[in-house]
């Protein structure tokens, strides 16, 4: 009995690792598009809330340059919280996709850069 129980751990582990693969394909798939239409994404560096995006107006999208920092997001995963100011990846026009107040996760696409005026 305990032999059948080995085998089908190992089946299952099998079938997890290759579903893992087909993950990892299809979300790079997904990011490819973005990188030849000339689109950068910004990322959230850390779990949180975004408390703060300093551009004029969050609805309309705003040239930003590479460096700049473009918002503040809180974190209590550090005793006594911190922020962490995020800056742009790339110089072009901004476009939000995480307002004021969103909760975001470590690696989440939180706005995207249009670095292109092609598209």
């Amino acid at each position: 009995m305990a032999y059948k129980n080995y085998e089908i751990e190992t089946v299952i582990v099998q079938r997890l690792e290759a579903m893992e693969d087909f993950l990892k394909e299809f979300i790079s798939s997904l990011e490819e598009p973005l990188q030849t239409k000339g689109l950068v994404e910004v990322r959230a560096r850390i779990g949180g809330t975004i408390l703060e995006w300093y551009v004029k107006d969050e609805q309309v999208d705003e040239w930003v340059k590479e460096g700049q920092e473009i918002c503040l997001i809180g974190t209590t995963i550090v005793p006594g919280g911190a922020t962490i100011k995020v800056r742009s990846p790339a110089t072009g026009s901004l476009h939000i996709l995480a307002g004021t107040g969103a909760k975001v996760r470590p690696g989440m696409t939180i706005a995207t850069i249009k670095t292109s005026t092609l598209v």
